[in-house]
């Protein structure tokens, strides 16, 4: 098989139609693969439906009986499960898939200015592959050691090395954003939930020797206590490692749901102005309104990030006005200028608060993503800057025009505080200065947003007011006479609900939002991990549907191709799906799928006899105890107990109540 260094060849032509994306299987090199990654996973091969078959000479390939399921689950969609009871390598299976994206991507980007976010670390002893069919043709990403390979359709290998003999730090070795967008036709996005408490936690890999680049590209073990997942999630790199991890955790593990729910507001806020007008998916979710409190502290919060800035930092912030009139060439001055706002009136607290966040944002923008590298120079950092040289003038409206240009997610909050400050100019600071204001009055305000081609949903979300404006989500009460409730008053399970689904829109369309030119993924794998925690079973027989709905009426599907993968302990879910689109786990092995019967549609009881392996039943174990108990005292139904007799009469399934008198010699009168 021919090899070329991909390195030194970015040979890679995008595909021309995106129609597919069916994540096929995982292999594991048993003998090589350190034991830490695979744990209860035993075998070689985990093929997830029947999109691929192993071959006679154990080789992964198309399959050429392939039930295409277009028809059912919907046009570039693909929806499959892994089940298995607890321990059965279901999480173990999907973790290394994270680590198989993560040490392509660290290698991918190694060369790269990354400004700001986090630099990905390689994991060590890593042999395990990825299967996926995209667009008809089978790719697979290989982690052999610390060579990774890309192949395509078995005979084209693009190889990466950690190796210190295979990286040579010369300019033209190095990968680009512009190179990384070519290969990105090749590449999926994976967008992963797991809200268990107790996964994709740092200190649980911290046994894992993780790797990163020296300055010259080559790969040493870092400190003890470096773990490649938490940089992982720390990477803010503006969707450029195809993969996103959620919710976001600190080092510690931690989970902060004051900050989760304050992002769930905002996302939903715009899905729930986009369904106002629609029915279907947020039907028991009718927003009722969305009222707005100003609160400058966010925007002054901004700059919290080291003591001696903070101060100075707070002054110029807290005397905007006073600080551009004095020094003409200043940071803050030559932005606002670039914008229009140099006739701004800021003798108010929200006019400055709006261009201090203006000029804070274009400066973060800066110094975060690997589109703007050019302007790494600019930093938050930057915004005492005074006397600019002509240079630096050039370089910051250089920036500024490129802003302006920039229609992706980047910008979105760049547009919000632009229409914020219109308004201002329009209407006078008075009208936003009320103690709160609806979503409907501020609407009136801004108009039309400024933001034309983009979907319904990106440019309701252009027009929401900037993030120093405190939302409050009410909904309608499903009981016409009563008060709109708070989302915050929701239970557990609605909340994770709307946590879960306002996540997946807010990442897809920003991705979508992503020109080709960038790095711009079409095919996105939607994991999810733990799916049903905190769902009530009407929850869960509803999800799927509910999920599909929303990616249809959306119409994210018309330029994505979608894979959703459920591990799920849920009949209700794998009552959806189709058994050739199910891996059967039990203690880390492949279960036959011909041994079950399929749960489409199926009796929930089959299900969990067969899918979840309840050799035991469907009773609680405290009562089957009970039960058996009494049946081997081997007595009549007269030598029982009073307590034992009403026990036997409260059994709420008729059926083995029965059977269980029968035994005991109990007749019915008839």
């Amino acid at each position: 098989m021919h090899t070329q260094n991909l390195d030194n060849n970015l040979n890679i032509k995008p595909s021309r139609d995106v129609t597919e994306l069916n994540i096929a299987a995982v292999t594991i090199n048993q003998q090589l693969c350190d034991l830490k990654f695979r744990k209860v996973l035993s075998e070689w091969y985990y093929i997830f439906n029947d999109r691929v078959r192993l071959s006679l000479d154990n080789r992964i390939e198309l399959n050429p009986n392939y039930k295409d399921k277009t028809w059912y689950f919907g046009k570039k969609i693909t929806v499959q499960a892994i089940v298995g009871p607890n321990g059965s390598g279901k999480s173990s299976l999907l973790e290394l898939i994270y680590r198989i994206i993560n040490n392509f991507s660290a290698l991918v980007e190694r060369g790269m200015k990354r400004n700001a976010a986090w630099r990905l670390l390689f994991v060590e002893g890593l042999y395990a592959e990825l299967y996926y069919v995209q667009d008809g043709h089978l790719y697979c990403i290989s982690c052999r050691g610390n060579d990774v390979l890309l192949i395509k359709d078995g005979e084209k290998e693009q190889l990466l090395s950690a190796n210190t003999h295979s990286y040579h730090q010369s300019k033209e070795n190095k990968f680009r954003v512009k190179d990384m967008a070519q290969m990105a036709d090749q590449l999926h996005y994976s967008v992963v939930t797991n809200y268990s408490l107790q996964s994709l936690v740092s200190a649980d890999y911290q046994d894992e020797v993780s790797l990163a680049p020296d300055s010259n590209g080559v790969y040493a073990p870092e400190q003890e206590g470096t773990v490649w997942i938490s940089h992982l999630y720390h990477k803010n790199d503006g969707y450029l490692t195809p993969i996103v991890l959620n919710p976001f955790r600190d080092q510690d593990g931690n989970i902060d749901m004051a900050t989760e729910h304050r992002l769930t507001i905002y996302r939903l806020s715009a899905l729930l102005l986009y369904y106002r007008k629609r029915k279907g998916f947020f039907d028991d979710y009718e927003l009722n309104d969305i009222t707005y409190r100003f609160f400058p502290q966010t925007v002054y919060d901004k700059f919290a990030f080291n003591d001696e800035l903070l101060s100075n930092l707070k002054q110029t912030a807290w005397n905007i006005e006073e600080f551009v009139r004095i020094n003409p060439n200043s940071t803050p001055t030559i932005i606002l200028k670039e914008f229009g706002y140099d006739k701004l009136i800021l003798d108010n607290d929200i006019a400055r608060a709006g261009a201090t966040y203006l000029v804070y944002k274009i400066l973060s923008i800066a110094s975060k993503y690997p589109s703007y590298s050019d302007f790494e120079e600019w930093s938050i950092k930057s915004f005492t800057k005074t006397d600019l040289t002509k240079r630096e003038k050039d370089s910051l409206m250089k920036l500024v025009g490129q802003i302006k240009k920039d229609k992706s997610h980047i910008t979105i909050k760049v547009v919000q505080v632009r229409n914020f400050l219109n308004v201002m100019i329009r209407y006078g600071s008075e009208v936003l200065e009320k103690e709160s204001f609806s979503i409907d009055y501020y609407l009136k305000l801004v108009g039309t947003s400024v933001v034309n081609g983009g979907s319904e949903l990106f440019n309701i979300m252009y027009t929401l007011p900037p993030t120093f404006f405190i939302p409050t989500l009410t909904i309608k009460n499903p009981d016409k006479e009563g008060n709109p409730i708070e989302i915050s008053k929701f239970s557990s399970g609605e909340r994770q609900l709307l946590y879960t689904f306002s996540t997946y829109v807010y990442h897809i369309r920003n991705l979508l939002s992503i020109p080709k030119k960038r790095v711009a993924y079409r095919h996105i794998n939607l994991i999810l991990d733990e799916a049903e925690i905190c769902f009530h079973p009407e929850y869960q027989r509803l999800f799927l549907s509910r999920l599909l709905y929303m990616i249809k009426s959306l119409w994210l599907n018309r330029h994505c191709a979608f894979n959703i993968i459920i591990a799920t302990h849920s009949p209700f879910i794998l009552s959806d799906i189709p058994k050739e689109n199910i891996l059967y786990l039990d203690k880390g092995k492949t279960q036959d799928r011909e041994m079950f019967i399929s749960p489409l549609a199926a009796n929930i009881s089959d299900i969990l006899y067969q899918s979840f392996f309840l050799r035991n039943g469907f009773i609680g174990e405290w009562a089957r105890t009970k039960i058996n108990e009494i049946l081997k005292k081997k007595v009549s139904w007269w030598q029982l107990s009073k307590e034992e007799l009403v026990f036997i009469e409260s059994l709420g399934d008729e059926y083995l109540k029965k059977q269980v008198k029968r035994h005991l010699g109990f007749v019915e009168k008839k």
